[in-house]
């Protein structure tokens, strides 16, 4: 049977006038012949109608598993997303197969391979599953994020956001955090000759490279230009392009990741000059301590006080979104 069902010709008689006549025909009102002549039905239909041999379901092949049966697959598919270990395609293929031999399936075997039942099962269940690729996630964050966590967070968040004032303020609540990109493109499928063994594609980087973005935005939706950090030991000028975006930094550090003196460059030339005529100012997402020189900051310009007691409150740890983040020799502010 062919991936997509596609019916040779359609019937020129209704549904309708089809049950009319075998209702007559059952209660012995009508013959098949008189029925077939006055209703428009091919009488080979009318005998297999009342004989049951076939009729009555949806057009095309009758699949392996019945509805309820590959109702509890898509269970399993959806349990298995939850324990964060989504299925492959071809987890899905062996727990089906092996579902099939336990339940008795006529021509199924251990060297069945069910690829087209697959391509088929998709397609019947495409508002329940879909095909993604994954990504990475450490499993110490995932234990981490509880819902007790999340909830405590809140919690201190309506405290915090109580106590200075800024529930109506979202010009006030600035979040920073920082991201790596690598300059690897991935692979993906593409077309080449026939006989090409590989298929070579080129691009500007070494694949092995990241750059880490700091990024600052309010509540308001107002962000602040983009802090960017190359790994390297020192900045070169041709990292600096003369088309940048208006207001970008550009830094440098061994590991690659946003270090003390990273932050303070970024609090100092981006930070403050953005939020000076702001007060009470909120940062709830830092990512290291700061030392005595970050907290004198202040002193040169027009920020409240309570921008550095609400970074004490919070005491600036590390996020789960920059785990590599440099802090040696922080003091408590």
């Amino acid at each position: 049977m062919p991936r997509t069902y596609v019916r040779k010709r359609e019937p020129n008689y209704s549904i309708d006038d089809l049950k009319t006549a075998l209702n007559l025909i059952r209660k012995k009102k009508m013959t098949v012949d008189v029925a077939s002549t006055q209703y428009h039905n091919p009488r080979q239909t009318l005998y297999a109608r009342l004989s049951g041999s076939r009729g009555g379901g949806k057009p095309g092949g009758v699949t392996i598993l019945s509805h309820e049966e590959e109702k509890f697959l898509i269970h399993v598919v959806h349990k298995y997303q939850e324990w964060q270990q989504p299925l492959t395609r071809s987890d899905l293929i062996s727990i089906a197969r092996t579902f099939m031999l336990e339940l008795g399936k006529k021509n199924i075997t251990n060297e069945s391979s069910l690829h087209e039942w697959f391509y088929c099962f998709h397609r019947r269940w495409g508002s329940e599953i879909k095909l993604v690729e994954t990504y990475k996630f450490e499993k110490i964050r995932s234990i981490s994020c509880t819902k007790i966590v999340v909830d405590r967070w809140f919690d201190h968040l309506k405290q915090v956001l109580s106590k200075l004032n800024l529930f109506n303020r979202p010009e006030a609540i600035f979040n920073i955090d920082e991201s790596a990109f690598g300059d690897d493109p991935g692979r993906k499928q593409v077309i080449i000759k026939r006989d090409s063994k590989y298929a070579t594609c080129t691009h500007g980087g070494s694949g092995k490279r990241y750059t880490t973005l700091l990024i600052c935005t309010s509540a308001s939706g107002k962000f602040l230009p983009p802090y960017i950090i190359y790994r390297a030991q020192r900045l070169f000028d041709a990292w600096l392009p003369d088309n940048a975006y208006p207001g970008a930094r550009f830094n440098a550090t061994p590991s690659g990741w946003s270090e003390e003196t990273i932050f303070y460059d970024w609090l100092c030339k981006q930070f403050v000059p953005a939020v000076e005529l702001i007060r009470k100012l909120l940062i709830p997402s830092p990512t290291t301590e700061l030392d005595p020189s970050t907290s004198q900051i202040n002193t040169n310009a027009n920020i409240d006080d309570n921008v550095l007691k609400t970074v004490k409150v919070s005491r600036l740890h590390r996020s789960s979104s920059c785990p590599n983040l440099v802090s040696n020799g922080i003091n408590d502010l």
